[in-house]
């Protein structure tokens, strides 16, 4: 039977097994823990019982949250593959009825995706040759060093986690930006039985700090998660927590308990607000995508209800109202003044209902439709001036909620508009640049993601293909090209007169959320690293300087 208790030994039982000559030395356990470890199935294939009791041993010293099955050898082994879904395989090589070799070979046909590991007695280059063969992680010597050992487990699930924020950060990539359905086969998880979404938000440039907390309170409480870095907005996180075992999804029960200490640390190490939205518990793991509109919806309530406070979607609709009836009011006097050119009082109205709203506290959803709104109303009313005069005004882009950090901003938002638009229409004489609103535009929005498809549709409401040859005709290189160019010379900048700013710090602050890829942009264009070009710039600053105090003395 497949249960790890029934064959595995305490910390305080196993004392009189390791009595006998032990194959390694026992140390503390705090001196490698491991702020990326993730818990991990790991089968231990030994057939002398002194030896596979205290790897058992070493394994859980490591990391006490591990589920450790043995296995006498390797029939026995492969008997129990299917029930207990080991990441991680110790053998022995010389075992009864299948060896060591033999198990290795038959795991990688298999079980492709499961990592070996051998550990022998014999120094024999033949047998370490095979273990090259058939892809085994390590091979290695008896006695074990339990450095090594502990090393070796480190690297293994440094790999496991980093391996799963990759696939997360890809699975919801092609959900939300390439609308992919979403398939649960071949995951880095196997099987889910629950997970929650959550999305952190923090002031400033600070991810990073963000991920180290989260990352090592999560792993404190022996909970499975996933980090990764929100694609379109460049100060937020996603946090992906999950539980394979029914039994055991408590943590997901206390999640808003646990994501509010999470704030409090980070209130404590940085000193910052940090708000979180959080989703209901799905089991469907093909909810992805909406597990995570859920949370980026209830994040949105830190404009609402204030910060530092976990938004659970499954308590916000309660909560708050929508108000269908007191909206539509406010929306059409707004409505009427703008349609009689009375653009100072909708702006007085607009900062007025943007008020009320927390004052109320209605929806997210309610919020979102009086923004809706009020830029349909501007740009009806900027399509019939074009349409009059023969100009091309641009229109109003909608309000991204995200890129604000109060509803006051909101206002100061749309009311700025009104007034704009009010001076646009009373002085506008000549005809409308749009490749010079583009480029104003990249000057503006160059931390952001921009897609020439969507400013075509969403923006200047003409086709992608013609939006493209005006662009070069008039300004001589693609659009694409000056948006990198301007993001270069951006983060050029930034390098030579920021000294505090990290290259990730910068890439992000130039639109860019992959840093490798920023890299890689970044030395295309210049011909070198932006992390030589930091080092060369304090270098030389820190040689101005010592010149200077030559001089002085």
């Amino acid at each position: 039977m497949c249960t790890p208790e029934s064959r595995t030994f305490t910390a305080m039982n196993i004392g009189s097994v390791l009595a006998a000559p032990p194959i390694l030395e026992r140390a503390s356990k705090s001196k490698y823990r491991r702020r990326r470890s993730m818990t991990m199935n790991i089968l231990v294939v030994e057939d002398e019982f002194y030896t596979r009791k205290a790897l058992v041993q070493l394994i859980l010293d490591w990391n006490s949250a591990s589920k450790v099955f043995e296995a006498e050898d390797g029939l026995e082994a492969l008997e129990m593959m299917d029930t207990c879904k080991p990441d991680l395989v110790f053998s022995d090589i010389r075992m009864p009825r299948i060896d060591g070799l033999e198990l290795l070979a038959l795991i990688r046909e298999k079980y492709p995706s499961v990592v070996s590991v051998i550990i022998s007695g014999y120094d024999d280059f033949i047998y370490a040759q095979q273990a090259i063969r058939f892809k085994a992680e390590q091979y290695l010597l008896k006695p074990v060093e339990r450095q090594e050992m502990v090393a070796l487990l480190n690297r293994i699930s440094e790999h496991k986690v980093s391996s799963a924020e990759i696939w997360l950060e890809e699975r919801l990539a092609a959900c939300l930006y390439e609308e992919q359905s979403f398939a649960s086969e071949s995951n880095e998880f196997g099987s889910i039985d629950a997970y929650t979404t959550a999305v952190l938000r923090a002031d400033g440039l600070q991810r990073d700090i963000v991920k180290q907390i989260a990352r090592r309170m999560l792993s404190m409480r022996g909970i499975p998660f996933v980090l990764s870095n929100d694609r379109r907005h460049s100060d937020m996180v996603i946090l992906w927590m999950y539980a394979t075992d029914a039994s055991k999804d408590n943590h997901l029960r206390d999640r808003q308990q646990i994501l509010q200490d999470v704030i409090q640390a980070y209130a404590e190490t940085a000193g910052g607000v940090l708000s979180i939205g959080l989703s209901t518990v799905k089991r469907d793991v093909r909810e992805l995508a909406k597990s995570y509109i859920e949370a980026k919806h209830a994040v949105l309530y830190r404009l609402i209800m204030g910060n530092n406070i976990v938004f659970d979607a499954s308590d916000m609709g309660a909560v708050t109202p929508y108000n269908h009836e007191w909206m539509n009011n406010w929306i059409t006097q707004i409505d009427h003044k703008v349609i009689n050119n009375r653009f100072g009082d909708a702006a007085s109205l607009v900062r007025k209902l943007i008020a009320e709203v927390s004052e109320v506290r209605l929806s997210v959803h309610a919020l979102y439709d009086m923004c809706a709104k009020i830029t349909a109303i501007l740009n009806s009313f900027i399509e019939s001036e074009n349409k009059r005069t023969g100009e091309l005004m641009p229109y109003v882009e909608q309000i991204d909620l995200h890129q604000y950090d109060s509803t006051d901003e909101i206002a100061d938002k749309l009311a700025n508009l009104m007034e704009s638009a009010a001076s646009k229409l009373a002085s506008s004489s000549s005809k409308f640049d749009i490749t010079e609103d583009m480029k104003l535009y990249v000057q503006q929005h160059f931390h952001q993601e921009i897609i020439l498809e969507d400013l075509a549709k969403n923006k200047y409401f003409t086709d992608p293909s013609y939006l493209s040859r005006l662009f070069k005709n008039k300004v001589g290189t693609s659009f694409s090209q000056y948006l990198l160019s301007y993001r270069m010379n951006k983060a050029k900048s930034l390098l030579e007169s920021d000294f505090i700013l990290s290259v990730s710090d910068v890439a992000s602050a130039v639109g860019y959320s992959d840093y490798s890829y920023f890299i890689q942009m970044y030395k295309k264009h210049f011909g070198a690293t932006p992390g030589k070009v930091k080092r060369q710039k304090t270098a030389e600053r820190l040689a101005s300087k010592k010149d200077s105090f030559v001089i002085f003395i």
